[in-house]
């Protein structure tokens, strides 16, 4: 998934210089929650998530032998490994907003960057005051397995997980979710819903890519390194922009002569037709 992501950066990267920096800048910053679903896909986001969910939710415990004595040791988690751990419970909180965003439209960009950097904020707290503890219940139970020569003994159970706690770091990513959102409409009531919409554009691209000084004549044009974010790839070779979107997994032809342009513009060249 990583070597994905840095693939998609390095298109990004490409498609910045190609432009000569005709892109919109706050875009960039969508890569992960915006790039990460269209390129990688939510069940291996939600996977990446969960599983920063297990690790925080697991006490560190290691086995030391001293001559012909072995014994268990616990280990405390680096603080710094502790939050990286809670950082990637971001992706969970990605899919959330993602699948929220049918419902929270335009407060979806208010919102969901609150919502990341909150959970990130209160699980790294919960996890650094009060890390998983080990725990272990003594019940020596034998068992013959060959009479007069060999007996197998089990002398209890080291328990390292804590699953009330890994229920607990899910409830807290879609409290948080819900609770950013309400607050973010009880301060913006009034915050109007874009009608418009584009066939090409995901949900989370829709309501999270800034469109100010994007919109001519009520027509979005998409910078071509944000369509690369949003799972789209362009190729214009004179009054034809040839179009891939790798979500849909189909393949576009536009003729640009049908649609105004701003072509007194540096811009005419450096975006995508959404």
């Amino acid at each position: 998934m990583t070597g994905v992501l840095l693939l998609v950066s390095i298109l990004v990267c490409y498609s910045i210089i190609s432009t000569k920096g005709y892109v919109e800048g706050l875009n960039m910053f969508e890569i992960n929650r915006v790039g990460g679903i269209v390129w990688v896909g939510r069940p291996f986001l939600a996977l990446r998530g969960i599983i920063a969910i297990f690790l925080l939710s697991t006490a560190k415990l290691e086995m030391v032998r001293v001559k012909s004595v072995y014994y268990f040791v616990t280990r405390a988690s680096n603080w710094f490994t502790v939050l990286l751990a809670c950082g990637e419970m971001g992706w969970l909180v990605y899919i959330l907003n993602d699948l929220f965003s049918v419902f929270t439209q335009q407060y979806t960009m208010g919102y969901s960057t609150k919502s990341g950097i909150v959970i990130w904020f209160v699980s790294g707290v919960l996890s650094l005051l009060s890390p998983i503890e080990h725990s272990a219940v003594l019940n020596r139970v034998c068992r013959i397995e060959i009479i007069d020569y060999q007996a197998v003994c089990a002398s209890g159970t080291i328990y390292i997980g804590n699953f009330q706690r890994c229920c607990t770091l899910i409830g807290l990513a879609i409290c948080v979710v819900v609770l950013c959102y309400f607050i973010e409409r009880i301060q913006n009531p009034q915050q109007k819903c874009d009608s418009r919409y584009s066939l090409l554009l995901s949900s989370p691209g829709r309501y999270m890519f800034e469109k100010k000084s994007w919109e001519v004549d009520n027509i979005y044009y998409l910078d071509k390194a944000s369509a690369v974010i949003s799972g789209i790839l362009s190729l214009q070779l004179r009054k034809q922009l040839f179009i891939f979107d790798i979500k849909m997994w189909r393949f576009y032809t536009i003729d640009l002569s049908q649609y105004p342009s701003p072509q007194d513009t540096p811009l005419s060249s450096h975006f995508v037709l959404c």
